[in-house]
């Protein structure tokens, strides 16, 4: 295991809130987001690091800093999917959209928005 790697699993956070705080820092995303959010945040992020982007420049330095953020997504991710939600009526958010409220919460997961529009 090269040494940068090293260094990265020495500094992973241990309780499940430091892990999940460690991520979205990564991911540089606020306190409270949505999964798309979650999404376009590991997307910029791996677009702007992705190794292939920069060849020919200190590879090693994008190749850990690509292996942290798609750690960061799946500890979100799983995260995300597993956490409860409640769906009490005193719980729910005015004005709400039911399709909407869903895709935010689970669409993703599962795929690409379909525009029903045609």
């Amino acid at each position: 295991m090269a040494s940068a790697q090293m260094a990265i699993e020495q500094q992973k956070p241990s309780s499940v809130f430091a892990r999940v705080d460690h991520a979205r820092r990564v991911l540089g995303l606020p306190d409270v987001v949505n999964f798309a959010e979650i999404q376009k945040a590991y997307h910029e992020q791996s677009r702007r690091w992705h190794p292939d982007q920069h060849e020919g420049k200190r590879g090693e330095v994008f190749t850990d800093r690509m292996r942290e953020i798609n750690e960061a997504y799946k500890t979100l991710k799983d995260y995300f999917l597993r956490c409860p939600i409640s769906l009490r009526k005193e719980d729910l958010r005015e004005p709400l959209d039911v399709g909407e409220w869903w895709w935010n919460r689970f669409g993703t997961a599962f795929g690409q928005k379909h525009d029903e529009s045609g």
